[in-house]
């Protein structure tokens, strides 16, 4: 069940991400709760009503090498996400057309 979660999860997050890629999605259209409602809809197949544990962090930019230091760490069993040493909270911030933008989604099973 957890490879399927994953395989489904990730195949949501690839659309998503490959939507706004294209222009299908702008910033208008995942703003505020918008994107994890989205993500949520597709998701609430394998997952309880209202995705409990879903998690979501989209933003823009300014270089691939600032998008390369993005990470995350497990803290008292949380998710903590870091840009370089320092932590940063989850949030939705995407760039305009042809900026460098970074879609992470996770679920806490």
């Amino acid at each position: 069940i957890s490879f399927a979660g994953q395989e489904v999860m990730a195949n949501i997050t690839d659309d998503i991400a490959r939507k706004l890629r294209t222009g299908q999605l702008r910033p208008a259209d995942v703003s505020g709760t918008k994107l994890q409602d989205m993500i949520c809809a597709k998701l609430e197949i394998i997952v309880a009503n209202k995705c409990p544990g879903l998690s979501v962090d989209l933003r823009e930019y300014a270089t691939f090498a600032d998008a390369a230091t993005a990470s995350y760490k497990i803290v008292n069993n949380q998710i903590v996400l870091t840009q370089g040493a320092n932590s940063t909270a989850f949030g939705v911030s995407p760039g305009l057309a042809e900026t460098k933008n970074m879609l992470r989604v996770f679920y806490k099973w």
